[in-house]
């Protein structure tokens, strides 16, 4: 029983490091749900090999974007692993930031807000501020916070992105993934920045050069869309007023 559910424990943790293929996340849910049921057999519901088989899943979840099932399950594995590990733990604050994930996947962002707050404050007292959590959490407040209330916020949303990417550059170069994530949300924040635009792309082409322009393209139809619904919404409503009168 234990080798195959190590065996099982490693095959799902290299599904989700490694691919956030639909397929992929699809039968690491799979296994990670053998694992679960092993675990509970075997340990009980708060050992910590059984709370690390329920974030998988939850993991799992968000890659398939079933945001509301990852809610229901990373809520529960959340208050697990407070009362079993404690608030500060970090296995306890990596739950914490995969619940804001699908609270900003609902559209809920005024609870994800909140909690990657939290979040954001037990990450930089446990791991520090330069740990990539932490400036992942820094950079996913920022986000998060453009979804909620971005005029209101926008101050605090451009410190956050500069002080993420300020400690990015400096933890793990300019050309790192996770640099270049949080440029890229930065320059789409602040469009018009072309000198920002051009150092995103400088560096993405270095990984993968489709990638870069598959995701400007994706930028650009966004854009079109939103000029075109915004036209329409400016016709309807001086229609309204032209009926009223």
């Amino acid at each position: 029983l234990i080798a195959t559910e190590a065996n099982l424990k490693f095959v799902c943790c290299c599904l989700l490091k490694n691919t956030k293929k639909f397929a992929q996340a699809r039968k690491a849910m799979s296994l990670n749900r053998k694992a679960l049921e092993m675990c509970l057999e075997k340990y009980g519901d708060e050992h910590l090999d059984t709370l690390e088989c329920r974030h998988n899943i939850v993991v799992a979840y968000l890659r398939q974007r079933s945001f509301t099932e990852a809610v229901e399950f990373g809520d529960e594995c959340f208050k697990l692993r407070i009362k079993v590990l404690g608030e500060e733990h970090i296995k306890t604050l990596q739950s914490m930031a995969a619940l804001c994930d699908g609270f900003n996947g609902l559209e809920e962002y005024s609870k994800a807000v909140n909690l990657i707050r939290d979040c954001l404050r037990l990450q930089t007292k446990v791991l520090l501020e330069e740990h990539p959590e932490t400036i992942a959490s820094m950079a996913k407040l920022a986000r998060t916070l453009a979804c909620k209330s971005p005029r209101a916020s926008k101050e605090e949303i451009l410190q956050l992105y500069k002080n993420s990417y300020a400690l990015s550059v400096r933890v793990n170069g300019e050309d790192h993934p996770q640099t270049l994530d949080i440029l890229f949300s930065f320059w789409w924040f602040r469009k018009g920045h072309t000198k920002m635009l051009r150092k995103w792309i400088t560096g993405i082409r270095k990984q993968n050069p489709g990638h870069a322009l598959l995701r400007l393209y994706y930028c650009f139809l966004f854009d079109v869309i939103y000029y075109f619904v915004t036209l329409i919404v400016l016709h309807i409503e001086r229609a309204i007023r032209l009926g009223d009168a």
